[in-house]
């Protein structure tokens, strides 16, 4: 299984920062970028791909070719344009590969990536269409800095809310999902938002709405994703930077 990591997003609340992309700033000692190779490596012996666009140049430089044996291979994503346009940069080299998505700017503490992956392996067969990775999150005013997902029957998708002004549940969703490569397909049927993008959750919802199997899968004990200072700062108190 291929591994795509999506480092292309903008930082606009972040402010001005002191390296060339957010991906690249430190927390928990490391590079946040780097915290995802770890994990991509956890899954896969085969291919990286790292999505970028303006400060892409410095994350090529500083993942290089290759990362523990596995090797890299970037794609330029024209215009930043969100995370599922970003996906469809990745149709071609993914080969029509089933993939684990993960975003460039989180971390997720207590790593269950391996157990999601083994999941997801012994369900496939049986139509899952894919794995959505959450934490539980008793803050909720956290998750409405994210999104968070309702189910059925416990386990399985059916609805997500973009950042819920008033969170339904402690379920938190995350950037790290496991997807069936035929979703790439969906895309032209995903909605364009407020933001003029579409969304991560539109697509997980559209393949919901179409009557695919998606399921969610709790992938660590937490989660960071770095969109502000406030989010920076927290992390890495938490993270003991």
């Amino acid at each position: 299984m291929k591994v795509v990591i999506l480092a292309a997003g903008e930082s606009k609340r972040l402010g001005k920062l002191d390296v060339p992309s957010k991906c690249l700033l430190e927390v928990g000692g490391r590079p946040l970028i780097d915290h995802n190779l770890e994990r991509a490596c956890e899954v896969t012996d085969g291919e990286i791909i790292i999505v970028i666009n303006g400060g892409g140049y410095a994350i090529t430089a500083h993942c290089g070719q290759t990362y523990k044996g596995r090797r890299i291979t970037y794609i330029m994503q024209p215009e930043r344009n969100g995370i599922v346009n970003a996906l469809g940069c990745c149709k071609k080299p993914l080969e029509g590969e089933d993939f684990f998505m993960m975003l460039g700017d989180e971390v997720v503490v207590g790593s269950r990536h391996r157990e999601m992956l083994k999941k997801f392996l012994k369900e496939q067969k049986e139509s899952l269409f894919g794995l959505v990775g959450y934490v539980l999150e008793y803050d909720r005013a956290r998750i409405s800095k994210t999104y968070s997902l309702v189910l059925d029957r416990g386990i399985y998708i059916k609805r997500l809310e973009e950042k819920p002004q008033k969170p339904p549940n402690n379920l938190m969703g995350t950037g790290h999902c496991i997807f069936r490569s035929e979703i790439l397909e969906l895309v032209p049927q995903v909605p364009v938002s407020v933001r003029d993008e579409r969304e991560l959750v539109d697509l997980i919802q559209t393949a919901v709405n179409l009557g695919h199997s998606i399921k969610a899968f709790k992938i660590g004990t937490d989660y960071y994703n770095i969109n502000s200072q406030e989010d920076l700062e927290e992390a890495r108190r938490q993270l003991w930077n």
